[in-house]
């Protein structure tokens, strides 16, 4: 039995979401209306997270992706986003638009932030992840660029930076 995940921050890239939940699989990018991407959400490593920030005005919408991942694997991504603890859950009716079949509204769990921190920042290596999913994701390329303009700090702990980079296409890696 498998459930949905709507996914648009570091979990956008699937090398990163199978390195968490084995099983994941990518359906197709979609746009969650009445929400924003923010940056704000506090990280346990003391760097901004991004959350789905819910703006209830229907003219704003995130993008990101819908991936498929084995129901008996979700606490596997529960413990990774600290559900509970750092990110809630909800779901939502979300319209996919898959390269390989009409579009079509499927129900999908997301993680909000539990917190906010209007000051935080994300590490490099964080913002890479992010950028880099939604590239692998073909999302619009406006979407690509505002995330790229996000402003970002250098992780200080290089042995954390070394290991998340590594998960990292070629290109993203001096990101």
């Amino acid at each position: 039995m498998t459930l949905h995940i709507f996914s648009y921050g570091s979990n956008l890239l699937l090398a990163r979401l199978k390195a968490r939940v084995p099983s994941a699989r990518f359906v197709g990018k979609a746009a969650l209306p009445g929400h924003v991407l923010r940056w704000h959400k506090p990280g346990s490593d003391g760097s901004g997270k991004c959350d789905a920030f819910h703006t209830y005005d229907p003219a704003d919408h995130l993008w990101g992706g819908i991936f498929e991942i084995d129901k008996a694997h979700k606490y596997l991504l529960d413990a990774a986003e600290g559900l509970g603890t750092g990110y809630g859950e909800k779901s939502e009716d979300i319209e996919c638009v898959p390269t390989s079949r009409p579009r079509f509204v499927v129900r999908a769990s997301l993680y909000t932030a539990m917190k906010m921190d209007t000051a935080a920042i994300p590490y490099s290596w964080y913002k890479a992840f992010v950028v880099a999913g939604a590239h692998e994701c073909g999302l619009p390329s406006d979407h690509i660029e505002n995330l790229q303009a996000m402003r970002c700090a250098e992780d200080t702990d290089t042995q954390r930076n070394t290991q998340n980079r590594a998960l990292l296409p070629d290109h993203f890696r001096q990101m």
